[in-house]
């Protein structure tokens, strides 16, 4: 089985008639849900679909606990979640106050190992297809 991609062309950033490259994008085959990924996991382990469903709710609830309290969290071989902040524009750091602070995003970086793991994941391009809502 293999991923699939699709040619996609850059946008014109000038708004210029000059034809911008193309570059690879990922086409998703699908999406595994929590449901989904407690089956999988069954398969490979002794443990129930819904002990698996609870063990990752609870890993959920650690991640938030954690990333409240300003930790980072780093899963070997998976990657490291952080949070990303928002606040409008300041010149100097005596015009914001911490209020103005606000929570932006979660972010996630992936391991080099994970990432390692993939790189030999096999690529074909996915057949033309009209986009959905499209006749």
């Amino acid at each position: 089985m293999s991923a699939e991609y699709k040619l996609v062309r850059r946008p014109d950033p000038h708004k210029t008639d000059v034809k911008q490259p193309l570059y690879p994008c990922f086409v998703p085959s699908g999406i595994v849900r929590l449901d989904d990924l407690a089956r999988m996991a069954r398969g490979r382990s002794s443990f129930s679909s819904a002990d698996i469903k609870g063990m990752l709710q609870l890993l959920q609830d650690l991640i938030v606990d954690a990333l409240e309290y300003g930790r980072c969290i780093e899963l070997e071989g998976i990657g490291t979640f952080g949070i990303s902040l928002k606040s409008r524009p300041v010149m100097e750091e005596k015009e914001i106050r911490a209020e103005s602070i606000r929570f932006q995003d979660v972010t996630f970086r992936s391991s080099k190992e994970l990432c390692h793991r993939l790189c030999a994941m096999q690529l074909e391009r996915s057949p033309e297809k009209a986009p959905v809502g499209f006749i």
